[in-house]
């Protein structure tokens, strides 16, 4: 069976989803569970995935923190609740 769960891909859109605020992002490198993308400005940030809740989170920030979604569009609707 398929997965039906987006895999990360190196030049792939993606989103950084704060609370009320989506800021496009562009994937940059994937390692495992490990995904760096890099903002408008240049600037990198890496995301790891969370093994309980199937997010990605910024690495070092808690699972409540910005997630990062990946490809285009509007935010996802939050499942985990």
């Amino acid at each position: 069976m398929a997965s039906s769960r987006r895999m990360p891909v190196v030049g792939a859109p993606a989103r950084i989803f704060h609370l009320a605020h989506v800021e496009p992002v562009t994937i940059v490198a994937v390692d495992g569970t490990r995904v760096t993308v890099t903002d408008q400005h240049g600037d990198d940030s890496a995301w790891v995935l969370h093994r309980l809740t199937g997010h990605f989170h910024r690495d070092g920030d808690s699972v409540t923190g910005p997630r990062l979604l990946l490809g285009e569009g509007p935010p996802a609707k939050d499942r985990s609740a």
